[in-house]
Formats: C-alpha cells, structure tokens, sequence
C-alpha cells in the first residue's frame, strides 16, 4: 500500500511538471496557418531546445544556437535515394555539398543556399524539397553547405558560398551540366547570400552568369529592423521579429553580445542612415540613443556592425551600384506574415529601378513556410513550374 501510494504521488508530480512544460511550450498558431499540428509540435520541440540553449549561455558555454544546431545534426535523419533521385555528397571548394540527381537529368541545375539567420540550419533540413525539385524537374540540386556564426561570423558564409558557386560553374561539363542553364537560389538568409553572390559574379566580371536568381522570404538589408512588417509581424510563426537582432549580432560580432543594442537601432550612424535611404528613397525611423559603451559594447565591436551593415555582402539592398551589373532575372517571393516581408517588396522595386527582369509574388503565408507541406505548396509548385520554364 506504501509503495503504491508512493507511486502515485510520484506519477501525479510528473503529470504535473508534464502539463506545465506543455503550457510552457505551448504557443497557439494564427488562423492563416493550415499546417497547424506540424508547426504547434515543431515550436514546442524549438521551445524546449531555446530553454536548454539558454542554459548554455546562461553558464558560458556557448551560444544557444550550437545547442540546436548540434541537437538537429542528431535527430534528422539523412537524405534517402529513391528510384528517382540520388543523393550524394560531393566537395567544391570548401563545401562539403549535398547533391540530388534526378534519374534523367535535364542538364540543368540549382544551386540552394539554405537559410537559418547564418546560425543555423543544414542542407539536409530542407532534402525532402530538393527531392521533390529533382524529381519533377530533372534538375540537378547543389545544396551548397557553408560555415556557421557565431563560430565562424561574416564573412564566412559568403566565402564559402561564392566559392562553392563558382567551382560548381567550373566542374559543369564534367558534371554533364549545361554551364549556361545553372540558377542560383536561396530563402530566408540564403536568400541574402543568394543576392549578394550574383552581384559578386557579376561584379568580378566572373565568366559565369547564372540564368536566374530565386530569393524565397530573403533578407535583403540589416539596417532597419524596424520595418513596418518587422512591427506588425512580430509574434509571427517560426521566424519573430525578435530574432533578427540576435541573428545580426552573431553573424557581424561573432556573439549576440550587440543583439539588444541592434535592435534598438544603435548601430545606425549617420553614414549607415545616409546609405539606407538613399538605396530605399525611404527615410529610416529614427533611432533610440543608445551609446555603444553604455550598452557594454566594445568600440571595435559597433564600428564592425555599423560598417559592414551598409556592405553589399550583408545588405544586397544598399548596393550603390546595381544599375551597373546588368544582373540576371530576378524571382523574389514574399509571404505576407512574415517580419521580413518589407525586405523582399524593397529588394524588388530596387531591382526594377535598376532594370532587372524582376518578377515579385506575395504569398499569403509566412516565414518558413515552403517546405511544409500545405503552407508551403503554392511556393513549392510556382518553383516547379518557373524552373522548367527557365531553364528548359
């Protein structure tokens, strides 16, 4: 009777502490999402990595997001091959590239940079869309892996991406591609590094011009992030406004110790807001005064954010020279509860002032979204259709 007693005081403790970690995780989804369960588990497994990741921080170990980077290279299973599509992993410079070859390639091929902030993410998170991009196209996919902040911050990720890029270009014939039929493609921070790497390319007056370039919910510039859809989206699923600051930081300063002072707008300086306006035509909101020193930053710190925020390599927005590169055509795709809706709208209208082939469709969706598999079908199948028509 005592050992049974004892065993129910011990599974109703538990009971407890189980329904209050899943209040604790439990965040409600917004009515516009239809992969409701997927994203509701999704968050609630985030949720408990961001808690054990702040424990990290909290003890100096590290930043949270090795946390979930280390935890996510455990759990995700590997790319399978199936009768259509093969995966394999192959080294172009210092990349070490997850390639998807359909069983009849078309001799054409993508090249994808995952998103994830600079921070996180993995080719492998995202092989059930190459997959599907394979399969139904014929196109070969280059899921182009690249080194992570805060280990490894700016300008690594673009290094390595550029380099990947180009020697993807060089081994074409080898590969039995199609040189003059390779896009470049990327979302969220990939999407970023997308645009910066083509202006590079053409930039250089590399021989290589890709025959597009597809930015799905890029980020196009780190100065403002006060946008109106950083305002009014700032509880969205998956990506919150909240996030971008932090991001910023561990990308430019190697840690996330400027995040608060970012997202104040700190690191706006006369030149960097002098910069932003004259590229978007809009004026910057104004910026709270916080001094680097007193929100315990080095001085060599906020120079590096404040300089490289307004370099092209971070901020593709602020170019000073687009209408000089006779860029490929553009496709950017926008989703309409996302913080970072306002970056893509920007980066297109720039785009076409400067005369590029841009096309920009809004999906009503939100930030992450095109590898779920309702939220992300319309994005999913507009890609399908674009690239055989593109690259046929």
């Amino acid at each position: 009777q005592n050992i049974s007693s004892k065993m129910q005081i011990a599974l109703l403790i538990c009971g407890v502490l189980f329904a209050l970690l899943a209040y604790s995780v439990y965040e409600p989804m917004p009515d516009y999402v239809l992969d409701r369960g997927f994203l509701t588990l999704g968050h609630s497994v985030w949720r408990i990595f961001d808690a054990v990741g702040d424990l990290t921080e909290y003890f100096c170990i590290c930043e949270s997001e090795v946390v979930r980077r280390q935890v996510f290279s455990l759990i995700l299973p590997p790319p399978k091959n199936t009768s259509r599509v093969l995966f394999t992993y192959e080294q172009f410079a210092d990349s070490r590239t997850l390639v998807a070859r359909p069983l009849k390639p078309s001799g054409a091929a993508l090249i994808y940079i995952h998103g994830g902030g600079w921070a996180v993410g993995s080719p492998e998170m995202f092989s059930e869309t190459y997959e599907e991009l394979a399969d139904k196209t014929g196109i070969t996919v280059f899921a182009v892996r690249y080194r992570l902040a805060p280990e490894q911050p700016f300008p690594a990720a673009f290094d390595d991406c550029l380099s990947a890029t180009l020697a993807i270009f060089d081994a074409a014939k080898s590969l039995g591609l199609d040189a003059s039929r390779i896009a470049i493609a990327g979302d969220s921070a990939g999407g970023q590094l997308t645009a910066s790497i083509v202006q590079q390319l053409r930039r250089s007056g590399s021989p290589h011009r890709p025959k597009l370039h597809l930015m799905v919910y890029p980020v196009t510039q780190v100065v403002n992030l006060r946008t109106g859809s950083m305002l009014q989206h700032t509880n969205a699923p998956i990506l919150k406004a909240e996030h971008m600051p932090r991001y910023v930081s561990l990308y430019l300063a190697g840690s996330a110790v400027a995040a608060r002072w970012i997202a104040e707008n700190g690191h706006v300086t006369p030149a960097v807001r002098a910069a932003y306006e004259t590229a978007t035509g809009q004026t910057l909101p104004a910026a709270a005064a916080v001094e680097a020193a007193s929100a315990g930053i080095r001085d060599s710190v906020a120079s590096r954010v404040a300089s490289l925020a307004t370099d092209w390599r971070v901020s593709p927005l602020l170019a000073t020279d687009l209408d000089q590169l006779d860029l490929p055509p553009a496709h950017i795709l926008a989703c309409q509860f996302d913080p970072l809706f306002d970056d893509a709208i920007m980066y297109a209208n720039r785009l076409q002032r400067a005369g590029v082939r841009t096309r920009l469709i809004k999906y009503r969706t939100y930030h992450g979204a095109m590898s779920l598999p309702r939220d992300g079908l319309e994005i999913r199948v507009y890609v399908t259709k674009m690239l055989l028509v593109e690259l046929s």
